[in-house]
């Protein structure tokens, strides 16, 4: 359905590997279990980094994107 979409709009789908995007922090880059303080809240136990814990997720899955998208240029 995404990419049928993506198709009728002109636009194109990266994928990426979307593991520890949830445990990684989207400022410093720190991988830890424990900055996951709940399943909503983020909290980096190295920078102290404070957001959305899926907002800092899709943080990462886009940064992820752009690297993809760089390096294949």
């Amino acid at each position: 359905m995404v990419n049928y979409k993506a198709d009728k709009f002109g636009r194109f789908i990266i994928t990426v590997n979307p593991a520890y995007t949830s445990k990684a922090c989207s400022e410093c880059g720190h991988k830890s279990a424990e900055n996951r303080k709940s399943q909503a809240v983020f909290q980096c136990v190295e920078c102290g980094h404070t957001t959305n814990a899926d907002t800092n997720a899709a943080i990462n899955i886009k940064e992820r994107g752009i690297d993809k998208l760089k390096s294949s240029s």
